[in-house]
């Protein structure tokens, strides 16, 4: 049946989600929407894989603006980076590093000291951060870079270092050396002292590692000053006894001041050879029995006097029992008399006690 309208009833549109009858040259919203969503999907889709695309493609790439110490790797391989590192780190590990001690000088380089900077580890690490972070934040500082800065961790080989200083102190480290007298062709000669010297430990320690890490290449090491027992200047003054001219000769300044005839010990009593020093000065002595087989004889003492074996002046050595001393017997100066001790005359023995001291020097030759 055709409706006074011309077409169908069933064929007429119907109202569809309570929107009215559309009409066929209306177009359906529904389907644009639909377009829309499916395009948005595809564009975001394939964004994600442009950018997983990216992040796989500079994985192995320091984010942009990236710095490991001093030394930017921004968009650099690891490889790459570490070839920077290494001019900037390791290099200067190998220069000439001088150290000096007072007459003491060595030079060696940081890296034989034991300086060490493992740059290959420091990129690494460096690397694997930035990957270990969430793929977005990968992404932004991709683009945007990253201003953070990754710090180089010097480190001391403790086996090396310990090492190098073992051999160097001993170096420096050396004893203090006594002055002392030497007679060659009857001429007296003081061999000069020696300043010892030992390495402060601690403080040199402290030094070089100082300098180690803030890349210094001249070190000063402390050491402490050893001063020898007997310096050049205690033999101003000097005497010189010759046991085979039995003659006693004063040095003052290094020169000869005065000579003097003596006596000297005999065959079985011999006057001992080496260098002593007066440890005592007597005027007007007692003489004490000794009670050897020569005095055997003799009284306990004798008081000062005439008689005195020790005369009017003593002079004790630091040679056991030996003296020298004044002597009632004139006759015996010049010759081997005495049981070991120096025999002068009076008016001798006694200007030479007033110019000389306790700690005067004796050479007896």
């Amino acid at each position: 049946m055709v409706s006074r309208l011309g077409w169908d009833a069933a064929e007429a549109p119907q109202p569809s989600d309570g929107m009215g009858p559309i009409s066929p040259l209306q177009p359906d919203p529904r389907g644009s929407g639909r377009k829309v969503a499916i395009l948005l999907g595809v564009l975001f889709v394939a964004a994600l894989g442009i950018a997983w695309g990216y992040d796989r493609v500079s994985a192995e790439h320091f984010y942009p603006g990236t710095r490991i110490g001093a030394v930017g790797v921004g968009s650099l391989t690891v490889d790459e980076a570490e070839s920077r590192l290494h001019e900037r780190y390791v290099v200067p590990l190998r220069q000439r590093m001088t150290l000096t001690a007072p007459e003491f000088e060595t030079t060696s380089s940081p890296w034989k000291i034991g300086m060490r900077v493992d740059v290959s580890d420091a990129a690494r690490d460096a690397l694997v951060a930035q990957q270990a972070e969430p793929i977005v934040m990968r992404l932004w500082h991709r683009v945007a870079g990253d201003a953070a800065s990754v710090k180089v961790r010097p480190e001391v080989d403790d086996e090396a270092f310990s090492r190098f200083l073992w051999r160097t102190f001993r170096k420096i480290n050396q004893e203090p050396e006594d002055a002392r007298l030497d007679v060659s062709r009857d001429e007296l000669d003081v061999i000069g002292h020696k300043l010892g010297r030992t390495v402060d430990r601690r403080a040199a320690e402290t030094a070089i590692f100082s300098a180690l890490t803030s890349g210094s290449h001249e070190v000063e090491i402390p050491v402490k000053v050893v001063q020898p027992q007997l310096r050049a200047e205690a033999f101003d003054r000097v005497i010189l006894i010759s046991t085979s001219a039995n003659r006693l000769v004063f040095y003052k300044d290094g020169k000869v001041a005065k000579r003097y005839g003596v006596a000297t010990g005999t065959g079985g009593y011999p006057t001992p050879r080496g260098q002593f020093q007066i440890t005592a000065k007597r005027m007007n002595p007692t003489w004490y029995n000794p009670f050897s087989d020569w005095s055997q004889d003799m009284p306990a003492f004798i008081p000062p006097g005439p008689s005195n074996p020790l005369g009017t002046r003593a002079l004790n050595i630091s040679a056991s029992g030996i003296r020298i001393h004044g002597t009632p017997d004139a006759w015996s100066i010049g010759s081997n008399a005495s049981h070991g001790c120096v025999r002068m005359h009076m008016r001798d023995v006694e200007e030479l006690f007033e110019q000389v001291e306790v700690g005067t020097p004796v050479l007896i030759v």
